[in-house]
């Protein structure tokens, strides 16, 4: 069986390739070999008409000398994609393709017009060139290059003939014949254009349901190891625990030796941190989305965590529909509200309020929980989505870090923003259509 053509496998002198090309040196790789394709043709073309005299002797050194003019221009963009390291980046433009497609055009164009005009037996290749503009080139270019198509098909038309019902010739003008290639040419290209830009469509949608499959997969994969971990150092810290309660007992409380006390702090730091590996978000969490009526579980969430921590008190801003309903994992968006509340009511202290805001932009719900104290710590912000990454004593890092899986995992974002005049600003980014 022969195997399937794969540009890779190829030589590099036909077709240069390089790790993970850009979108638009992949789309010249294409083109480059197509080039090579076109060569074949016409040097096959120009043989085949030379034999039987169909082309005057004279005009072949011509047609030899841009098929030539061709194999150059193909191995000068050949040498320049290969000639580009992986590591420099080059910005994706595509007056690169369109350079490119315009001297193949001209290419074309010439030798068509040196033998017989739109009655050269190559003239439907003009569709092929089309085609290529409206697969390769973004909507407003590829819309110029279809103009100077039209402009070229014009310019190449004679006086045109049909067969008529009533016998003999009509003789339409240049302009009527131009304008029946014409639109048949824009509506090849309009066709090509909305089949590629569906597939493009389809094309992120498969590649950003593949990445939100992969963070659940990671995702997965660390709340299993936090599970695990949890699982297995519970057992030996609940011992360690019973037994430096059992020696407190010999001591009164406020002769209790200092390490002792230090050694029961630690152990409840242990527990602490186990805990909260324990409850972070995992994939079925995460994965079983279901319509909430936002609003109404908000504050019902937010009443419960005020009925544990009375101190701070809560303002809450809530700018949504009642009847909006958001598919949202509902274990995972509590864990993520309380964390960050947590969080406010710490740096702020318990005299400050802390305020949750709700409200809708542009297809996406923010929730943002806002306090009035010292602000973010650079630490914090420059090693966001990061796990164990804390500026206080007590803290585990994984409070902030449960957020952003959940917000990564559903195609938001966790952005730590500073709230204006003092304090400190989350933002939760979730995308709701």
């Amino acid at each position: 069986m022969s195997a399937a053509l794969n540009i890779n496998n190829l030589p590099q002198w036909l077709l240069p390739t390089r790790p993970q090309p850009s979108e638009t040196e992949a789309k010249l790789g294409w083109l480059v070999l197509l080039r090579w394709l076109t060569v074949g043709v016409q040097a096959a073309g120009i043989i085949l008409a030379a034999s039987l005299n169909l082309i005057l002797p004279k005009v072949v050194p011509v047609l030899a000398g841009l098929t030539l003019l061709l194999v150059f221009a193909n191995l000068i963009a050949g040498w320049r994609l290969r000639a580009q390291s992986p590591e420099s980046e080059r910005p994706e433009h595509p007056g690169r393709l369109l350079f490119w497609m315009l001297m193949d055009w001209v290419l074309f164009l010439v030798p068509i017009s040196l033998v017989s005009g739109i009655h050269n037996p190559f003239f439907p290749l003009v569709f092929l060139h089309v085609t290529l503009a409206a697969v390769l080139l973004p909507t407003g270019i590829s819309l110029l290059f279809l103009g100077l198509v039209l402009v070229s098909v014009y310019l190449l038309n004679p006086v045109t003939y049909l067969w008529s019902q009533f016998g003999g010739y009509i003789r339409l003008s240049s302009l009527l014949a131009t304008a029946i290639e014409s639109l048949i040419l824009v509506a090849v290209w309009g066709f090509v254009h909305w089949v590629s830009l569906n597939l493009s469509h389809y094309r992120q949608q498969l590649q950003r349901l593949q990445t939100q499959q992969e963070r659940l997969q990671r995702i997965h994969l660390l709340g299993a190891l936090g599970a695990g971990v949890a699982h297995e150092f519970a057992t030996p810290l609940n011992t360690l625990r019973l037994r430096l309660q059992r020696l407190g007992r010999h001591y009164d409380t406020d002769q209790q030796p200092p390490d002792l006390i230090a050694a029961l702090q630690a152990q409840a730091q242990c527990e602490s941190r186990l805990h909260n590996l324990a409850s972070l978000p995992t994939a079925e969490s995460l994965s079983s989305l279901k319509p909430l009526p936002l609003e109404p579980m908000l504050r019902e969430l937010s009443r419960q965590w005020a009925k544990k921590n009375p101190a701070p008190p809560l303002k809450l801003d809530f700018d949504l529909p009642e009847s909006l309903k958001v598919p949202l994992p509902e274990l995972a968006l509590k864990q993520a509200l309380f964390n960050l509340l947590d969080n406010a009511a710490q740096a702020a202290g318990p005299a400050q309020p802390v305020e949750i805001c709700l409200k809708t932009q542009t297809g996406h719900v923010l929730l943002e929980v806002a306090d009035h104290g010292p602000g973010w710590p650079e630490i914090v912000k420059s090693h966001l989505g990061e796990p164990f990454v804390t500026t206080r004593p007590t803290g585990t890092g994984l409070g902030l870090y449960s957020v952003y899986l959940l917000a990564t995992a559903l195609g938001g974002q966790l952005e730590l923003l500073p709230n204006i005049p003092q304090g400190a600003r989350a933002r939760l980014r979730l995308p709701y259509v």
